[in-house]
């Protein structure tokens, strides 16, 4: 395998969002695949090497992620408005550094003021985008069964300017 092919193969393992090892079920041959694309090539010694290097990468990265989480973990133990949780974009997208979070638990297994509290603050929250997001405001409605919460039904309507 050339060295030019080689490079280009590092590059693109290099900027792989997942790539694994399949058997080509005919011929038993092993294919790599590329964020889902099978790669046409011969594999050879080289390229195993390279797929081990991001595997070895990816778990490195992984494991530095998992310590500082833990970190985060350890000092959000404190009662009080501190730093308890680590906010990721679902499509993995950064966030913007200058924001700031607030999670509130929303599911009914927690201490039940605290539910109260959380489903009451989201009442008053889903009240006040009734207008500009209605969609998103029934669907927490709905999810959430807001009209069941004692201050939902007390909150007045938002007047729009």
């Amino acid at each position: 395998m050339s060295n030019i092919l080689l490079e280009e193969l590092r590059n693109l393992v290099s900027h792989a969002r997942s790539i694994e090892v399949v058997s080509d079920s005919f011929t038993g041959n092993r294919k790599l695949k590329v964020d889902g694309h099978i790669i046409p090539i011969q594999w050879t010694a080289e390229f195993e090497e390279i797929v081990e290097s991001y595997h070895r990468t990816k778990l490195s990265i992984i494991q530095s992620l998992a310590e500082k989480i833990e970190k985060e973990l350890i000092k959000a133990k404190a009662e009080g408005l501190k730093p308890k949780y680590i906010i990721h974009k679902a499509d993995g997208t950064p966030v913007d550094d200058s924001a700031e979070y607030f999670v509130l638990r929303l599911d009914k297994n927690g201490e039940p003021n605290h539910v109260h509290a959380c489903l009451a603050a989201l009442a008053v929250y889903t009240n006040e985008i009734r207008y500009f997001l209605p969609q998103l405001a029934k669907e927490l409605e709905e999810k959430y069964d807001l009209n069941r919460v004692p201050i939902f039904n007390t909150l007045s309507p938002r007047l729009t300017a």
